[in-house]
């Protein structure tokens, strides 16, 4: 199973990829504006190093905060519109949670 995990809660964005529940790749980064757009400049790039197209992804797991209103919706947006074509699960778990662990 290979998941995305998505985190745009705060100033630092993350992406991941997941191998059966277990990070297989990551990209990070800081959002310079309120936006969280970068995302969609790192996203590309994970899924080529990892070997998959959005289409081979199982499902998506998306931190639902607390944080930035603006980062969660982006967040989720992304995650549901990669979702959606497949009918593909997203989850959402929680951020102060994901980041404790």
């Amino acid at each position: 199973m290979i998941e995305l995990a998505v985190e745009l809660s705060s100033v630092a964005g993350s992406i991941a990829l997941l191998r059966d529940g277990k990070p297989a790749d990551e990209r990070s980064w800081l959002e310079k504006s309120a936006r969280a757009q970068h995302i969609f400049h790192e996203l590309p790039g994970l899924l080529a190093a990892g070997g998959v197209a959005s289409a081979d992804l199982d499902g998506f797991l998306v931190g639902r905060g607390p944080g930035s209103y603006s980062g969660l919706r982006v967040a989720i947006t992304a995650a549901r519109s990669l979702a959606l074509p497949g009918a593909r699960p997203v989850y959402t778990v929680s951020s102060g949670e994901a980041l404790a662990l």
